[in-house]
């Protein structure tokens, strides 16, 4: 059977290439035609939160500058904080919101 459509497509060659080249045609035409919309975006919603001031202790900018912070992100329906890390220039949050909100 192998043989038979070997010698088929070698005596056929034009026919094959013509047949080749318009399934090609019809995928070009049908990929023109294909509505193609932007990805959506499904990451989480993200915000960075920095705060340099490096005239503070870590201590001292945990009490003065991210408590507060924390404090007024907590009342935020949908929003989950990442603890916030400390350097001795600053402090670092990541915060996101959940899904939907």
């Amino acid at each position: 059977m192998l043989e038979r459509v070997l010698r088929f497509s070698i005596e056929h060659r034009l026919l094959l290439v013509l047949v080749t080249m318009a399934i090609a045609g019809l995928g070009v035409y049908a990929l023109q035609r294909l509505p193609i919309d932007a990805v959506p975006d499904i990451a989480n919603k993200q915000v960075q939160i920095n705060t340099l001031f490096a005239a503070l202790s870590p201590l001292e900018i945990e009490k003065q500058v991210t408590f507060p912070i924390e404090t007024a992100l907590a009342g935020i329906p949908g929003l989950v904080v990442h603890p916030f890390s400390f350097d001795m220039f600053g402090s670092l949050c990541d915060t996101s919101l959940r899904s939907g909100t």
